[in-house]
């Protein structure tokens, strides 16, 4: 008895230092990142407004959409865990008309073939994938073994890509309001 009460010490204070300390930092970093991908996409569509007629186009729809799918993640940054994933794909699921809207906005930004935009959509998949095991990360570290027997790679990979093509007013029942921001906000 002695044992387990020191171990679930150890793991108490563990989590404190994981969610008070290290969670914040990495959630900070990957937030950063999320403007910069921001700025680039401004950059970009400047960069081919100038190039116009020159290949393939950036229009303002592209802009709009992937702009919105970056800041509605860095909107909802640190709640951003694996339950909010399931939670908005089970909407998706469950809404014709949201899963319809998603599905025109997957085909806006699949239509956009420039390289630069294609970089941004990977990097954008790769902070939510770091973004989603920063704030699963001690659920996730209980279950990796049970979750990999149970929830294939690319099943979860659709599912993050499903959700960040939500549009971002949809997404306000999953956004933190002023009293979630008091104390967790980066």
């Amino acid at each position: 008895m002695y044992y387990c009460i020191l171990i679930l010490m150890a793991a108490a204070i563990l989590h404190f230092v994981y969610e008070s300390i290290i969670a914040p930092s990495l959630r900070l970093e990957l937030r950063l990142d999320l403007l910069r991908l921001r700025d680039e996409v401004r950059l970009l569509k400047i960069e081919n407004s100038r190039a116009a007629g020159e290949g393939a186009e950036f229009v303002d729809r592209h802009l709009r959409v992937l702009q919105d799918s970056i800041d509605s993640l860095a909107g909802m940054l640190f709640k951003f865990d694996l339950v909010t994933v399931c939670a908005i794909s089970d909407r998706i699921d469950r809404d014709v008309e949201l899963k319809r809207r998603v599905a025109a906005r997957a085909r806006i930004l699949d239509n956009c073939v420039l390289p630069g935009v294609l970089a941004i959509r990977r990097e954008q998949l790769r902070i939510a994938a770091k973004a989603l095991a920063v704030n699963s990360g001690p659920m996730l570290l209980g279950c990796a073994v049970p979750a990999s027997l149970f929830v294939g790679y690319q099943t979860v990979r659709n599912k993050i890509k499903s959700s960040l093509t939500v549009p971002g007013t949809d997404l306000k029942p999953f956004m933190p309001d002023e009293r979630e921001l008091g104390v967790m906000a980066i």
